[in-house]
């Protein structure tokens, strides 16, 4: 067998990780007909001089999350998803950031969780 027709091992590792840091607009806290409540925003961002805004989703949030005011500093840690739904007139989809943990970055304990999760999420790539 030739070089060219060896198998290629994948060594590489399959990430689906968004870290995000900006200010939190619209929260907006609902129970869905199956009892989960979902937690539903925008977080805005910036990247270089452009500023984005990202859907985010928080199923099962802390009660803290639904007394957040627009413009408050968040953290965010999750997975980027295209989540499918029904809606009135048939399905719908939004691609989003579905969170596992966020944290008011003015918070040391909160900092010190959320970073601990990220370490966890990042093993082999963060210090």
């Amino acid at each position: 067998m030739s070089q060219a027709d060896a198998p290629v091992e994948d060594v590489s590792p399959v990430l689906n990780v968004a870290v995000l840091r900006g200010a939190v607009v619209g929260v907006d806290v609902q129970t869905l007909q199956s009892g989960t409540r979902l937690g539903r925003a925008s977080l805005r961002t910036r990247a270089s001089e452009r500023t984005t805004s990202v859907p985010i989703v928080w199923f099962d949030p802390p009660a803290w999350f639904e007394t957040l005011a627009d413009d408050t500093d968040l953290v965010c840690v999750g997975a980027v998803q295209r989540r499918f739904f029904q809606r009135p007139g048939g399905l719908g989809s939004r691609v989003e950031v579905v969170l596992t943990h966020a944290a008011r970055p003015t918070n040391g304990r909160d900092r010190r969780v959320f970073a601990r999760r990220v370490r966890a999420l990042l093993p082999d790539a963060v210090a």
